[in-house]
């Protein structure tokens, strides 16, 4: 090769290049031809041999295919780099080239230090398992030992309450005993005699004692919802226990069950113990769960019977306070119109002192009920022992016609507006009472008269104990729909004008109840006077003052008159009325005055005096006001004012 000293490298490129050429020449022609053609053509070979291995063409190449190798190598790069198979192929790469070219003297090296990884990694295993067996153990004795203490603080509690409830019983015994003495000591009393063993002072203690008792009685109502409460907790503890376990007991087969229990045995013996775990129900912390909530189990009956038992002595101790409340009250009203004077002013304030201790009582039973969700007891009693002695006293048939003939039902409003002002006299604080505890000012109140103006009634928010609602105008209209006489006289008389008249009577004495059951009396003692007065009750020792008060606003009338509204015996009561019969004896009654008007100006001309049939005054404003002369009209446009009458009209008839 010229040009160059010759490297094996070379020496083989060359040879080959040179073979392929030699190759590539074709043979001499076998059947002879001139020479001269041979030999040119041998002699341009030998030259294309000769360019073909020189060195500045094989450097050239050289470079080319380093270029190229470059070139496919930066791009399988590229590839491998976008793939998750590649990234890995890169790495192992390059630590493939560091690996020592005998791997079983790496082997041997590594087996020691290996060995020793493993024991130190088991050592600390079993320690580790150790650690936390005892952890558990110091968790379980504790959690044990804080669940004792609530335990036993259940126990007490539940004992607690079973003797106020028994102490009840007692004070029944000896509130009829002491209402025997009040009865013989007002005997006395009436016939001039002084001498009686029931002093003021001992009046006072037992007022005290009783505000004391019915403040135990609450307190044993909290501490019932309580008790109901923690079972209701532990049952669903040891439930959601009871499902952790069985699900993770439930095997899960499939088509690779075996697979799954190697893989799952393998990560098991894997996993690492820890003070979280709560798999096993009857061992640790779920094991000590469980034992209280067999404790609670054993409880169960007893407070479910305490659930009842409390109820039942709220009930009873409202209908006795309520019935003593009646009676304070009728002797306030016999008492006032006999004394006069400064013994007059003195009993009139013990009575204000009784009838406050009782309003406390009676707000305190209210609660108590409302905590154990027993509203309806506590409304159903009112009604029962507070109303419906009221409305068998003012309401009867003879009472309805009072004022006009039978079955014209002309007494209906007195009656019925009797009944609310007797009411609101005799009740009217505790229903205020129960107005102020139980409802909320919120934004859900009827502040946007919109659904008013519209005849749209806006629905209040609903009341944990609603005494004006269910307590006053549930029996007062179950009293007027369940009596078939009355009810007869009342929704269907048949007679159009008695119809209206009651209907307009009703809805006008609902659209003012709850303003006159809850708007309160004017005080006497106002602004300074008021505050001198509780000065001077606070150095007598007399913190009465302080006693929680009710503060009613026109807000919390027209919510509960919305509540009024809403309730489904008002809306039962509505559709009593046969207002579709009213239409038709109304309707009939005008077509049968603008006929007979018709006829008249038939027979007799558009002159004639009897197409008229309403009143002269009538008239004579229609004539002074229209300019109508001929009484055919006059007729037609009184008719039509009649329609509009205030003893015609009927707002739910309207369009």
């Amino acid at each position: 090769v010229r040009g160059g000293p010759t490297t094996p490298g070379s020496t083989s490129a060359s040879s080959t290049a040179m073979t392929a050429a030699t190759s590539a020449i074709p043979p001499p022609p076998l059947g002879g031809g001139p020479m001269s053609q041979y030999e040119d053509h041998n002699t341009n070979t030998n030259n294309n041999n000769s360019t073909l291995n020189s060195t500045p063409y094989l450097q050239s190449r050289l470079h080319q295919l380093r270029t190229q190798s470059s070139d496919l190598s930066s791009e399988l790069t590229k590839k491998l780099a976008t793939s998750r198979s590649g990234q890995s192929l890169l790495h192992i790469g390059p630590s493939l080239s560091t690996l020592p070219p005998d791997l079983s003297s790496l082997l041997e090296a590594l087996s020691p230090l290996l060995k020793e990884v493993q024991v130190y990694e088991s050592e600390n295993r079993v320690e580790l398992e150790r650690l936390v067996t005892q952890g558990r153990v110091v968790q379980c004795t504790v959690r044990k030992r804080q669940f004792a203490l609530e335990c036993a603080e259940i126990y007490r509690d539940l004992c607690r309450a079973e003797e106020v409830l028994g102490k009840d019983a007692g004070w029944r015994m000896a509130e009829v005993i002491g209402g025997s003495k009040k009865k013989e000591k007002k005997r006395h009393d009436s016939m001039g005699e002084e001498e009686f063993d029931l002093s003021d002072d001992e009046d006072e203690d037992d007022e005290d004692e009783e505000l004391d008792h019915a403040t135990s009685l609450e307190r044993a109502a909290y501490t019932t919802l309580h008790l109901l409460q923690e079972l209701q907790s532990s049952s669903a503890e040891v439930s959601a226990i009871t499902m952790g376990t069985s699900s993770s007991n439930t095997p899960k087969r499939n088509a690779n069950s075996n697979e799954e229990d190697d893989d799952a045995l393998n990560n098991t013996s894997n996993i690492l113990p820890s003070l979280d775990d709560t798999s096993s129900m009857t061992s640790g912390v779920n094991g000590v769960i469980m034992e209280k909530s067999r404790f609670l189990m054993k409880l169960a009956p007893r407070i479910r019977r305490l659930e009842s038992d409390t109820a039942k002595c709220l009930v009873g101790r409202l209908e006795s306070l309520l019935i003593k409340v009646r009676h304070l009250m009728e002797d306030d009203e016999s008492n006032t119109n006999r004394n006069d004077g400064q013994m007059g002013r003195e009993n009139s304030n013990n009575k204000q002192q009784q009838h406050s201790q009782l309003l406390l009582q009676i707000a305190s039973i209210l609660r108590s009920l409302s905590i154990l969700s027993r509203q309806s007891d506590a409304e159903s009693s009112f009604a029962r022992i507070a109303i419906m002695p009221i409305i068998r006293s003012k309401l009867s048939m003879g009472k309805l016609d009072e004022g006009g003939s039978r079955g014209e039902c002309a007494g209906l409003y007195l009656v019925l507006e009797d009944i609310a002002r007797s009411v609101g006299e005799m009740y009217g604080e505790v229903l205020r009472f129960g107005e102020g505890m139980f409802s909320y000012d919120n934004d859900a109140t009827l502040e946007d008269t919109e659904g008013e103006e519209s005849g749209k009634v806006v629905a209040a928010p609903p009341m944990e104990v609603d005494l004006v609602t269910c307590g006053v105008w549930v029996p007062i209209a179950t009293a007027l729909m369940a009596d078939p006489g009355i009810k007869m006289a009342i929704f269907s008389p048949g007679i159009a004008n008695v119809l209206q008249a009651n209907y307009s009577a009703l809805d006008t004495f609902l659209s003012e109840l709850a303003g006159n059951l809850l708007t309160p009396p004017p005080s006497s003692t106002v602004g300074d006077t008021a505050m001198e007065e509780e000065k001077m009750s606070e150095e007598l020792g007399d913190f009465s003052h302080l006693y929680y008060k009710p503060h009613i606003t026109p807000q919390s009338i027209a919510r509960a008159q919305s509540r009024l509204y809403s309730h489904p015996t008002t809306i039962d009561y509505y559709k009593r009325w046969n207002l579709p019969i009213y239409y038709q004896l109304r309707f009939a009654e005008f077509t049968k005055r603008l006929d007979t008007a018709i006829q008249c100006v038939q027979n007799e001309g558009w002159h004639s005096e009897k197409a008229y049939t309403g009143s002269e005054l009538s008239a004579k404003k229609i004539r002074e006001s229209l300019g109508f002369e001929l009484p055919f009209f006059v007729e037609l446009y009184d008719i039509l004012l009649g329609m509009w009458s205030a003893n015609v009209y009927l707002r739910p008839l309207t369009h």
